[in-house]
């Protein structure tokens, strides 16, 4: 059966789901790790909305890494309904975006990827092609340390860049049913903006809650609107790898913490 990643999100969204764990966070992966990563998404697969993973430190272990990638996203995909977004942040020429739509869609068999639109927006075309049951998040603002560089810049003196990709990309690909946007946590401001310009019905990904210094009562308030729908991704702040003895345990507390973090938000929205 093919998986459909809005229908998947939008399941885990009625059931209350907001979080999504970042699965790259174990930085120094390796045969011992690896397990421990698995173990982490089999404990909270009930609880989250998403998996994310980032496949720069699966690649920078050569051809085992490439092979934990494919197995990681496999294990998930074969034993849960929950959707995988592969944060890849792809944004290049058409013929090398197309080759990165097929890495991305067959090769790992991803449920969403997330592309770059600074390569130009008739490159990201292919990823909303013929694929509509695939979700393509497009990275807007990003959160990590100096994000205010030139995505803040202003365009005219009343926009800055990130606003005019979110306006450019909503007209283009908004009415796709797996259109979605990258919005880092850290600017409340930024995220209350993000959703007037892109509506309720676009998924918004907010990384950089917890290690990066977003926080769920400011992002929460600042995005959920009458009906507004968001991923908060998380990961170094809740994979402690030095808890390896019982990791999947802590991490599940973690992710309940975070769950109730949310519903508390929403309540005093």
């Amino acid at each position: 059966m093919v998986r459909d990643f809005s229908s998947l999100l939008k399941k885990r969204e009625g059931e209350g789901k907001h979080i999504c764990v970042g699965l790259e966070s174990v930085l120094n992966l390796d045969s011992a790790t690896f397990p421990l990563i698995r173990d982490v998404a089999d404990s909270v697969s009930d609880l989250v909305c998403a998996f994310k993973i980032n496949p720069a430190l699966f690649f920078g272990r050569g051809d085992i890494g490439f092979e934990w990638l494919l197995s990681l996203v496999s294990h998930i995909t074969s034993s849960t309904d929950v959707p995988v977004i592969l944060d890849i942040k792809c944004g290049d020429i058409d013929v090398m975006n197309d080759a990165w739509k097929t890495f991305a869609f067959d090769t790992v068999a991803a449920d969403a990827v997330t592309v770059n639109p600074w390569g130009g927006f008739d490159s990201l075309n292919c990823f909303f092609r013929d694929t509509p049951s695939k979700g393509v998040f497009i990275w807007c603002r990003s959160s990590a340390s100096g994000h205010g560089g030139p995505q803040t810049f202003s365009t005219n003196m009343i926009h800055s860049v990130y606003e005019r990709v979110l306006h450019t990309a909503f007209k283009r690909w908004g009415s796709y049913p797996g259109f979605g946007v990258v919005l880092g946590a850290n600017d409340a401001r930024a995220l209350a903006l993000s959703r007037h310009i892109v509506g309720d019905k676009v998924p918004i990904l907010v990384p950089g809650v917890g290690h990066q210094g977003g926080k769920i009562s400011e992002v929460v308030p600042a995005i959920a609107g009458d009906d507004g729908r968001f991923i908060i991704n998380v990961g170094r702040s809740i994979i402690d790898l030095s808890r390896s003895h019982n990791l999947a345990e802590v991490v599940r507390q973690n992710v309940e913490n975070l769950n109730h973090a949310v519903v508390h938000a929403l309540a005093h929205c």
